[in-house]
């Protein structure tokens, strides 16, 4: 492993995962991991999940850290880690594509599993993790959800604030209802706003066994950065280091309803103040393009 602390085994019990993360160019690395080990020391203590003595005299070990990198773009931040040979946190590629685990002295160490993130013909985001390949943009949503299917990795719809609802929300909602429910994962955002409202699609699929799986999805903002790593699941192992992705590939599957979850939602000062620059965001993009 990289520098950083050691629990003595590879294998966690369980992982915190922050199921949809994005390292955007404004972003730093060390500041990006900085954040992550912040806000996932702050997850064990919510959780109640601090390393506990057993009766043997061994340490429980903690759970493991993990963050699913939504990657669209070519350059992923696994390659940016192998290039950066000056920053505070080092990096260790493990065998299984699009996996590494990232290290620092004195911080637990933070395995990055790559995912993919597309748009249906639909409008739709669909996410897929683990995925080291890219997926077709543009399709329709069952063929997307049956391409990452196909690649052993768990499609993910994820919350949007405007996403859900009209046609696009009656597609999900008859998605939900059907066979093919069991085969796809819900995300909720760390954007959405905490007090009040539960989108109607999360509670329909909650009920109908369909897993929510809550993810920060940082905006291409460099305040965002600190975002990352602020909310998201516990899901129960094993999770072995060392074969990151395969794990995941067992334990994403045969998540039901709700994890147990950590962090909350935007209140609403910060889901406005959030929404506008986004606004403004993608509007310097649009003239950059032109």
């Amino acid at each position: 492993m990289p520098p950083g602390r050691s629990s003595g085994t590879d294998v966690a019990p369980a992982a915190l995962v922050d199921s949809h993360v994005h390292f955007h160019p404004r972003f730093e690395i060390d500041a990006f991991f900085d954040a992550a080990s912040r806000n996932l020391d702050r997850a064990e203590r919510e959780l109640g999940l601090a390393s506990e003595t057993q009766s043997d005299g061994a340490a429980t070990p903690p759970p493991a850290r993990v963050l699913l990198l939504m990657e669209t773009a070519r350059l992923s931040l696994i390659e940016q880690l192998e290039s950066d040979a000056t920053g505070a946190w080092r990096i260790v590629e493990l065998p299984e594509p699009g996996t590494a685990i990232v290290g620092r002295e004195r911080h637990q160490p933070v395995v990055v599993v790559e995912g993919r993130q597309v748009v249906t013909a639909e409008g739709l985001e669909l996410l897929a993790a683990p995925c080291a390949a890219d997926l077709p943009a543009g399709a329709a949503l069952t063929e997307t959800i049956a391409a990452a299917l196909r690649l052993g990795s768990t499609p993910i719809l994820p919350w949007g604030v405007g996403k859900w609802w009209g046609a696009r929300g009656r597609r999900i909602a008859a998605l939900l209802e059907s066979p093919d429910a069991r085969r796809v994962l819900l995300g909720d955002n760390g954007g959405r706003l905490a007090i009040g409202w539960t989108p109607r699609l999360l509670t329909l699929g909650a009920q109908r066994g369909v897993a929510v799986l809550r993810g920060s999805d940082p905006l291409p903002m460099a305040a965002e950065c600190d975002r990352v790593g602020s909310f998201g699941s516990l899901l129960m192992g094993p999770f072995d280091h060392r074969q990151p992705a395969t794990a995941l590939r067992q334990m994403l599957p045969t998540a039901v309803g709700n994890p147990r979850a950590f962090g909350r939602g935007a209140g609403p000062l910060q889901f406005l103040t959030r929404q506008l620059r986004a606004q403004i965001a993608k509007r310097l993009r649009g003239r950059r393009r032109r």
